[in-house]
């Protein structure tokens, strides 16, 4: 492994150790505890009614675009 300009092996070890960073402080996480058995969530829950289904809007004849008009250029002074 030697190292030379232009050599990747720094961006690897940097991203290897920064995985197993990541994974120390997944492996040590401890989420919160679980609700005791007596104690009750509230959710609100909201039901919509299913949208109504309304025609596909019909596609527009296609016609050609306008032709651009044409502009004089500005008149240069003298």
């Amino acid at each position: 492994m030697t190292f030379h300009q232009g050599s990747r092996w720094p961006a690897r070890v940097a991203v290897v150790g920064l995985h197993l960073a990541v994974g120390a402080w997944l492996w040590q996480h401890r989420p919160p505890a679980l609700p005791t058995a007596g104690e009750r969530r509230v959710v609100t829950l909201r039901l919509l009614p299913p949208p109504q289904h309304q025609a596909a809007p019909r596609a527009k004849a296609l016609t050609p675009p306008a032709p651009p008009q044409r502009v004089p250029p500005p008149a240069t002074r003298r």
